[in-house]
């Protein structure tokens, strides 16, 4: 994952990152304001859960590229549609290209 996101590195410029790795997940945490992104990929599975934090509220909440929670203000569907469209296959780059449309979608990001 950490190779795959680097396309994207430039979107999070000022955003504070940190980098956890283990055995068996890679963890990608980027800090800006009251949000908090991650990325955590399961490096068995090599799928990528998402999830947006804030202070106050849980924002959205993707494990194992479905959706757990997902604040009732966001526009979700195109981001379900694409993940939905990768089905079991372990293509990290498509799914953090969904990832970081969403994002940009419902302005996380410019």
């Amino acid at each position: 994952m950490r190779r795959e996101i680097k396309p994207y590195l430039f979107l999070l410029k000022g955003w504070k990152q940190e980098v956890e790795t283990s055995e068996v997940s890679c963890i990608m945490k980027f800090q800006k304001n009251s949000f908090t992104i991650i990325f955590e990929e399961d490096l068995r599975e090599h799928k990528i859960n998402f999830t947006i934090l804030h202070p106050l509220k849980r924002v959205i909440k993707i494990y194992f590229r479905e959706c757990i929670f997902a604040d009732r203000f966001l526009q979700i569907d195109n981001l379900i549609s694409k993940l939905k469209q990768l089905g079991d296959s372990t293509n990290e780059k498509a799914e953090l290209s969904a990832y970081f449309d969403f994002l940009k979608q419902n302005k996380f990001l410019p």
